[in-house]
C-alpha cells in the first residue's frame, strides 16, 4: 500500500513539473511572438502535441489542487487530505509542505499563463499564442472555483 501512495505522489509531482515547463515554454513563444526583435521562436515551436498535453495536464494538475481545497476546512492550511494522503500517509510534516509547493505552483504558473497568455497577448492575432490564453482564462475561473470550494462558500438555503 505504501509503495501505490508514493507511486500515485510521484506522478502527481511528475505531472506537476510538466505543468510548469510547458506553460513556461509557452510564455516563452508568445513573449518572442510579441517582438519584432525576437526571432528565436515561432509559433510552430510550441506544437499542437505541446498545446493538448499543456492543456490535459493543467486539468489534472486543478483537479488534485480542488480536491484538495474541497477537503480543507476554511482557515486550514491546505496539505493533510487528498495529497498528503496519496504521497505517504505516515510523513505528514513533509507532505504539507509538498503540497503547499504543489498548490504554489500551481497558482504561480496559473497566473503566469494568465498574465502572458491573456492579459498581455497583444491585439493581433499572429501575436497571440491560443493555447496559452485560453489555459490562462480557463485557470482563473477555475482559480475562482478553487477559492469558493476552500472558503466553503455556497447559497443559504
Amino acid at each position: 500500500m505504501r509503495a501505490a501512495s508514493l507511486l500515485g505522489g510521484l506522478i502527481a509531482l511528475v505531472l506537476l513539473f510538466f505543468y510548469a515547463y510547458l506553460i513556461w515554454f509557452a510564455v516563452d513563444v508568445a513573449t518572442c511572438l510579441k517582438s519584432t526583435a525576437c526571432s528565436a521562436l515561432e509559433r510552430a515551436d510550441f506544437t499542437p502535441n505541446m498545446a493538448s498535453s499543456m492543456n490535459l495536464i493543467a486539468g489534472l494538475v486543478s483537479s488534485l489542487v480542488i480536491a484538495e481545497l474541497s477537503v480543507t476546512q476554511p482557515g486550514d492550511t491546505p496539505g493533510q487530505s487528498t495529497i498528503s494522503r496519496s504521497i505517504a500517509p505516515n510523513s505528514p510534516v513533509v507532505l504539507k509542505y509538498v503540497t503547499l509547493v504543489y498548490l504554489l505552483f500551481w497558482i504561480g504558473f496559473g497566473a503566469y499563463a494568465f498574465w502572458h497568455g491573456f492579459l498581455f497577448a497583444g491585439n493581433e492575432p499572429e501575436t497571440q499564442l491560443e493555447p496559452l490564453a485560453d489555459l490562462g482564462q480557463a485557470w482563473l475561473g477555475i482559480a475562482v472555483g478553487a477559492a469558493y470550494a476552500y472558503l466553503g462558500i455556497s447559497r443559504g438555503e
